[in-house]
C-alpha cells in the first residue's frame, strides 16, 4: 500500500515506527524542516491516516519527525525534533537560551481516554542540554520508559549546579501577620510575611547583597497559611552562605519561619 504522495523536500518516511494496529512515520522536511509526523491505523486490510502530530510551538529547521517511537499498550507516542532551538531557561546553564540551536527536544503523546487521537503531554530537555546537542536523534519507548540519545556527548551530572534555597513560613490553624527577619552573611533586614516573589528578590539583591537571585514564590498547604520562596542563586561560583530566618514580630498562634539548602554550592561546570 502507498499511504500519501508527499510534496518535494517533506522527507516523509524518513522515520517509521509500527506496533499493532498504530504506525506513526515522521516528515522531518515539512514546511522549511518544520516538520510533522502521522498517525496511522489499521482497519482491515489496509492502514488509513487518522492524525497529523505537532508540537505545539513550531520553528524552522527544527525537524520535528526525525526519529519516532510508539507503544500501543501503554498508548504513547514519542517524535523527536532534534535540530530544534533551546529556549527553555534552565538554572543549571548561565547562557542565554538564545545561545543553544540544534539543541533537540522530544515530545510525548497520550492517547486520549477512550479515543483514537493522541494529545501533547510533555516536552522533554535534558537540564544540560547545550548548542548541537541534536537531544532526540534517536527515540524509544517501552510503557512508562522514554529513552533518547545525542549526538554530542556532555558526561558531567545532570544535577542543577546552581545553589537553590527556600524560605517558607508557617501558621497551621492561624492568621501570620508582621514580618520576620532574614540574614545572609552579616546582614540582616525585616521581611513582611506576604512579600511577593519580586519584593522577595530586591530584599535578597539589594539589601542582603545576595548577587543576582532568581525568586518564586508558592502557597504551602491549606492548612499552614504561610508561603515558600524558592531562590536560585546565579552571580557567584564562590560558595553560597546559608539564609538565616527568624520569628522577629511575625503574629499569630505559633509562627515559624525556616530556611532550607535545597540544592548545595555548585558543583563542576561544563
Amino acid at each position: 500500500q502507498t499511504f500519501v504522495t508527499p510534496a518535494s523536500l517533506d522527507e516523509f518516511g524518513y522515520s517509521v515506527a509500527l506496533d499493532g494496529d498504530e504506525m506513526v512515520i515522521g516528515a522531518p522536511g515539512v514546511d522549511d524542516e518544520k516538520g510533522a509526523a502521522y498517525l496511522w491505523l489499521r482497519g482491515g486490510s489496509s492502514m488509513s491516516i487518522t492524525q497529523q502530530l505537532l508540537p505545539d510551538v513550531r520553528q524552522d529547521g527544527a525537524r520535528f519527525g526525525c526519529s519516532v517511537a510508539i507503544h500501543s499498550a501503554a498508548e504513547t507516542i514519542v517524535v523527536s525534533a532534534c535540530m530544534e532551538d533551546d529556549d527553555t531557561y534552565h538554572l543549571d546553564l548561565n547562557t542565554p537560551a538564545t545561545d543553544r540551536p540544534d539543541a533537540g527536544a522530544v515530545y510525548v503523546f497520550r492517547k486520549q481516554s477512550g479515543g483514537i487521537t493522541y494529545n501533547l503531554e510533555q516536552k522533554l530537555i535534558p537540564t544540560n542540554v547545550i548548542e548541537g546537542d541534536r537531544f532526540g536523534l534517536h527515540v524509544a519507548v517501552n510503557n512508562d520508559m522514554v529513552l533518547a540519545s545525542s549526538l554530542e556527548e556532555y558526561s558531567g551530572s545532570l544535577n542543577p549546579r546552581k545553589v537553590v534555597q527556600q524560605i517558607f513560613t508557617d501558621c497551621t490553624g492561624c492568621t501570620l501577620g508582621s514580618f520576620f527577619e532574614l540574614e545572609y552573611r552579616s546582614l540582616r533586614t525585616n521581611v513582611e510575611h506576604d512579600v511577593t516573589a519580586a519584593e522577595m528578590r530586591s530584599i535578597l539583591e539589594n539589601e542582603l547583597q545576595t548577587g543576582d537571585v532568581t525568586v518564586t514564590r508558592t502557597n504551602q498547604d491549606a492548612s499552614s497559611n504561610g508561603f515558600m520562596w524558592t531562590v536560585t542563586f546565579h552571580g557567584s561560583e564562590e560558595n553560597v552562605a546559608e539564609l538565616e530566618a527568624y520569628e522577629g514580630y511575625l503574629t499569630g498562634s505559633n509562627p515559624y519561619v525556616g530556611t532550607i539548602m535545597t540544592i548545595g554550592n555548585p558543583s563542576q561546570k561544563r
